[in-house]
């Protein structure tokens, strides 16, 4: 590869990973309907007390956000060359936008929780890249 130039494979997981961040960010911000207030849960871990105290769900909602971002955990690597702690922290930062929008704009629970899942999402997905 020259300098400057982008190998093909890179241009593929940028082609897939944009859009696929607009669609995370879409589903989770902007095709929310506005609450009345902002909503918030700031303790750690608070959705696996629930869980146990009844609120199953709340499993399937952590999965689902490990799910999340992990096709980032895959892609971003790809796309730009990038060692783990720049793709953790670069996930850590697109999940900790997600929750403050939806904070902001009073579209959606801001939680810890939520954020700690999308950035394990992201390294479970960095872990299938390199295998």
């Amino acid at each position: 590869m020259k300098a400057g130039k982008l190998e093909l494979k890179q241009v593929i997981a940028c082609s897939i990973l944009i859009p696929y961040l607009f669609l995370v960010l879409a589903s989770t911000v902007l095709n929310r309907p506005e609450q009345s207030r902002m909503t918030y849960e700031l303790q750690l871990f608070w959705s696996y007390q629930a869980a146990f105290h009844g609120r199953k769900n709340l499993l399937k909602e952590n999965f689902l956000n490990i799910l999340m971002l992990m096709p980032v955990g895959i892609l971003y690597p790809i796309a730009g060359k990038h060692g783990f702690r720049k793709v953790v922290i670069t996930g850590f930062l697109c999940s900790a936008l997600i929750e403050c929008s939806q904070l902001i704009w009073k579209r959606g629970l801001f939680e810890l929780d939520d954020i700690f899942h999308n950035t394990l999402g992201v390294v479970v997905g960095y872990g299938i890249y390199i295998k």
